[in-house]
């Protein structure tokens, strides 16, 4: 079984397996084949369910707690996204609109209006994030929590569905 200790090497060109959540993805060519489903490197829809903006926190240290997420685009041509923000209490906000030039990447700050075509992302309230393109992308998200003294980073990739 390849990438397991004692066995044989991967050959080249062999379908390997990646670690999360147990997402199998095969190159072939130009194109990428992600739990079943084919598109340019990434996909045109991407989830993530646990999103939570804190309280901002003034620390010691040179961090500000908040949310961000990574957008990479390797195609040739710029990527148009939708964001949506879902809730427990209200009702969604949809048709955020975010540009990503092409063969770029953006670190879109979630507590940074500016950063998410003017909409201001409500503080200590639980939602989840709907990010939808019109080419296929990958998509990370990453929390820095400054609450304690002990600053926290959580980052995970984002739920690809197409």
């Amino acid at each position: 079984m390849p990438g397991v200790a004692g066995s044989n090497p991967t050959p080249a060109g062999t379908i390997t397996a990646v670690s999360w959540p147990v997402l199998f993805a095969t190159r072939i060519g130009a194109e990428c084949r992600v739990s079943g489903f084919i598109g340019s490197y990434g996909a045109r829809n991407w989830f993530v369910p646990d999103a939570y903006l804190p309280e901002p926190v003034h620390s010691d240290g040179p961090y500000v707690g908040h949310e961000a997420i990574c957008v990479l685009n390797v195609s040739d041509r710029d990527a148009s996204l939708l964001l949506y923000f879902y809730f427990e209490d209200r009702p969604p906000v949809k048709d955020i609109s975010v540009l990503v030039p092409a063969e770029r990447t953006r670190h879109l700050r979630l507590d940074k209006p500016d950063q998410v075509g003017g909409y201001k992302v409500p503080i200590g309230v639980p939602y989840a994030l709907h990010i939808r393109s019109d080419i296929p992308i990958i998509v990370q998200y990453s929390r820095l929590d400054t609450t304690q003294v002990q600053c926290t980073l959580m980052t995970t990739m984002a739920y690809p569905l197409d």
